[in-house]
């Protein structure tokens, strides 16, 4: 047999120092306390060296400590001396004692921070906050703006019945009429009320195209109330009405009148590119409204015979203006805003500009770097079939304020009363 003597555990500790342990383990586990489940949840280390340098064996070990029903030793003779058993006793009752302490000590540390919180919990409800005076900031009249509207989608003479939308809009002439009207009376309003704020001189009044839906599509054209010739001039007759009505209900100096045609009013079946201004009922129209207005000098017409065209505003802020159909949107996901932003970046890169302007999808849309016109026709059996978002039909009204050079509101004239319940 060796008699080597066993090698002291890396950590420092004593006989009665590991019986302490094993009781306090046992005290926890009612009373047993196997070999394996004090190698796992000793105080003095995960392994059997702990306490075998002590103890020849794990029954000795259990057996100095006391506990009852455990193995007895194979020695009869008694592992520790009563000094060691009596300086084991006093180490558990240093040991509890320190326990108490620190618990005592925590709740002191507790007790302080419950009543801290308590004062200023008290303190905070009798506080009376200082009182700061903001001072109404009267106009100066120094500051201006230009007013841009945006009109386009009107579809004049296209029918729209209410069983085709779920009873939440129809649509004809005299509907179509009332609604242009209301538009024009909503600009005068927004015009109105802004301008008590911030003087306003000009108006764009951007027409954007698809004012008629013509009769480029064979379903389209079974419903339409008027062909393409008489729905111009009915068109034309109520923007020619609704700019009188601008001229002698306000005192603006300026309306800028940028026209662009849209994708319905053609002559053709199949879209131009080059030549689809020069095939354009509505191109015709914005040429006869120009002569109309030729002695009026407060209205100028920009009849552009590109797709894409310019103001500069206040020659620090340009607009670009189009009706939108070149910009191809299939349904993903984001809406039109994907395709919107890539073309933009991408007519930037030709002539970069702070916002684009445009309708074409039915759609109002604040973008940011763009505004996107909703309609006046509104909700039809088109936009049933492709799954499109309920809108209430409106127009778009927005400022550029010089000061600032940024668009500061934008607001929808909304041109229908609302009908049926979501």
């Amino acid at each position: 047999m060796s008699t080597s003597k066993k090698k002291s555990p890396d950590i420092k500790v004593t006989k009665g120092q590991l019986i302490a342990d094993l009781r306090c383990l046992a005290d926890k586990n009612n009373g047993k306390v196997s070999r394996g489940f004090y190698r796992a949840n000793g105080s003095f280390g995960k392994t059997d060296s702990v306490w075998n340098w002590a103890f020849s064996e794990w029954p000795d070990f259990v057996t100095a400590a006391g506990l009852v029903g455990t193995s007895k030793s194979k020695s009869a003779e008694p592992l520790l001396s009563i000094e060691d058993q009596v300086k084991i006793e006093k180490e558990k009752i240093l040991s509890k004692t320190s326990n108490i302490k620190q618990k005592y000590e925590h709740a002191i540390k507790e007790l302080n921070r419950l009543e801290t919180e308590f004062a200023a919990a008290m303190d905070f409800k009798s506080h009376t906050p200082d009182l700061i005076i903001i001072e109404p900031k009267l106009p100066s009249g120094k500051s201006e703006s230009v007013a841009v509207v945006l009109l386009s989608d009107w579809h004049c003479e296209e029918t729209v019945i209410l069983e085709h939308t779920s009873g939440r809009n129809e649509f004809n002439l005299e509907i179509c009429k009332e609604r242009v009207l209301r538009c024009f009376e909503g600009i005068r309003r927004l015009w109105e009320i802004n301008n008590r704020d911030t003087r306003i001189k000009t108006l764009i009044l951007a027409l954007l195209g698809d004012f008629i839906t013509g009769s480029i599509h064979a379903d389209l054209a079974e419903r339409n109330k008027l062909p393409p010739v008489e729905a111009l001039c009915f068109a034309q007759t109520l923007i020619y009405n609704g700019i009188k009505f601008l001229l002698e209900n306000t005192d603006l100096e300026e309306i800028l009148i940028p026209c662009h045609s849209g994708n319905h009013g053609r002559a053709t079946k199949e879209q131009r590119h080059a030549t689809e201004a020069g095939n354009s009922f509505e191109q015709y129209m914005y040429l006869t409204l120009r002569e109309l207005f030729a002695d009026e000098p407060r209205v100028k017409f920009l009849v552009s015979e590109g797709y894409l065209s310019y103001i500069n505003v206040f020659g620090t802020y340009p607009i670009r203006f189009h009706h939108g159909h070149n910009l191809k949107y299939q349904g993903g996901i984001g809406g039109p805003t994907v395709p919107i932003n890539k073309a933009v970046d991408k007519w930037n890169r030709l002539r970069r500009v702070q916002l684009d302007c445009f309708g074409h999808f039915h759609q109002r849309i604040d973008g940011g770097n763009f505004i996107l016109n909703g309609s006046v026709i509104g909700y039809t059996a088109y936009s049933t079939a492709i799954h499109a978002v309920y809108e209430r039909p409106a127009q778009m009204f927005f400022l550029i304020n010089k000061k600032f050079n940024e668009k500061t509101i934008t607001a929808p004239i909304f041109v229908s009363e609302e009908k049926g319940q979501l």
